[in-house]
């Protein structure tokens, strides 16, 4: 079979997403894993797979069938990733230790040129929720360093 034949399109939420259909049956028992072309989410002339979800997040999912290592992305609250693993037929507790600390505790975001942080439970909506009620609470650390 040519590479092309084993080649999958995913358009989430506009955003193209390739990769090998082997790939996706790394994970079974996922929504990725049972693609097939009789979906009404399959579109013969585009050849592509079309979900309206966040594509942001479902790099991070690709990229665990990838790696086998799931991510927590820090620009998106834990509700809406929690969502997003449900959707996609996967657990959060395959995210990786210190994301998943990372997802378990506060979110901290800096506070413009203050050198100070807001923060706040992430049970709250991470960061979606309005600034004006996060209370300041510490100096701004790297948050890089999580994942």
């Amino acid at each position: 079979m040519a590479d092309v034949d084993n080649r999958i399109t995913i358009n989430v939420g506009g955003i193209r997403h390739e990769t090998y259909k082997a790939t996706l049956k790394k994970i079974p028992a996922t929504r990725l894993s049972r693609l097939t072309e009789a979906l009404a989410n399959y579109d013969p002339i585009l050849n592509e797979y079309f979900f309206d979800r966040h594509p942001g997040v479902f790099a991070q999912i690709l990229n665990y069938y990838r790696t086998g290592k799931l991510h927590y992305p820090l620009d998106v609250c834990g509700p809406l990733f929690e969502e997003e693993l449900e959707y996609w037929g996967l657990d959060a507790n395959q995210v990786i230790t210190v994301c998943h600390v990372v997802l378990r505790t506060p979110v901290i975001r800096a506070v413009a040129g203050t050198g100070t942080v807001c923060q706040r439970p992430r049970t709250l909506e991470g960061p979606c929720a309005p600034a004006a009620n996060w209370p300041i609470t510490q100096k701004i650390v790297d948050v890089s360093l999580y994942c």
